[in-house]
């Protein structure tokens, strides 16, 4: 660990409204049926993802600081919801925007049209531990703490900080104590605690961990954009190595095969940009990466 803590560098991020966390609740209780299946529910106090529906994650948010026993059986539910898409209706009418500074950038899925609908949230309870991890692959993305109390603890995407993940990232994340094994082990880590509102970016590949102290709810962006293309095709070979020696990463030949297809998904985006931005200077050096990789990965699926 390093002597000195950073901090993580916030980012204006503009809006038509300011987001609440009603915003996001909003989005969570209007999912239909096939959002809450696609909806990433883990309950925190097991370190584990739980099916469950909305309404589940409401109840725990409220009942999370009357527990008294969290080893009580049966064990109560500490949940929290990620991968919420914003809706028109919830955070979406906010029209939360990419900041002015990223030009030669592009947002979200191609099958978004509307950027502010981009957005993907979280609402955790107080008491959430969200163990070091990477949310995608082969972008950066951009955060917006909406409401609520977190620190962020963050690792820049080094190769001692990829090849620590990649020995660890098909491992359950209750072995041992992910967080302080970072802490102690990885280099360059930043942090940023959160009480009111602001943005910041994490690079392609940024670890993160992050610690909830009251309910909260954060959103966050994918974005593309020539200024960390070497972050993320290095991060993307990185991963391909992972694939390639799967077994012995305890990883199935089925996640090897399914960490592929994510992958070929964010090589599309970075054609993408290419497309959109065909007069920048290292379109070549984006389309050269995307050949090779693609070429690489469909032995794989």
């Amino acid at each position: 660990m390093d002597t000195e803590i950073e901090l993580v560098e916030r980012v204006t991020i503009p809006f038509r409204l300011a987001p609440k966390m009603a915003n996001v609740v909003s989005d969570l209780m209007s999912l239909t049926p096939a959002e809450v299946k696609k909806m990433d529910l883990i309950d925190y106090n097991e370190l584990e993802y739980f099916n469950g529906e909305p309404a589940d994650v409401v109840e725990s948010i409220i009942q999370a600081p009357f527990v008294l026993d969290w080893k009580a059986v049966p064990r109560p539910r500490l949940l929290s919801a990620l991968s919420i898409p914003s809706k028109p209706k919830g955070l979406g009418r906010c029209g939360l925007d990419l900041p002015a500074k990223f030009t030669d950038t592009i947002q979200g899925l191609s099958n978004v049209k509307n950027p502010s609908l981009s957005w993907s949230s979280a609402l955790s309870p107080a008491g959430a531990l969200s163990h070091p991890h990477l949310d995608y692959h082969g972008c950066a993305q951009l955060m917006y703490h909406i409401e609520g109390e977190k620190l962020w603890l963050t690792w820049p995407p080094t190769p001692k900080n990829l090849e620590w993940w990649g020995m660890r990232t098909t491992r359950p994340p209750n072995e041992g104590n992910r967080t302080l094994d970072a802490i102690e082990n990885l280099e360059g880590m930043a942090a940023l605690y959160c009480d009111k509102q602001c943005g910041f970016l994490i690079p392609p590949y940024g670890l993160h961990a992050v610690i909830t102290f009251s309910p909260a709810a954060h959103s966050g962006s994918q974005v593309w954009g020539f200024e960390w293309m070497d972050e993320a095709f290095e991060g993307m070979r990185a991963e391909l190595g992972w694939i390639e020696n799967g077994p012995s990463m305890n990883r199935s030949h089925a996640d090897g095969v399914e960490c592929a297809k994510e992958l070929l998904e964010g090589l599309r985006n970075w054609e993408r940009l290419a497309k959109v931005h065909s007069d920048h200077e290292r379109v070549q050096d984006v389309l050269d990466s995307v050949f090779e990789l693609k070429d690489m990965l469909n032995r794989h699926v």
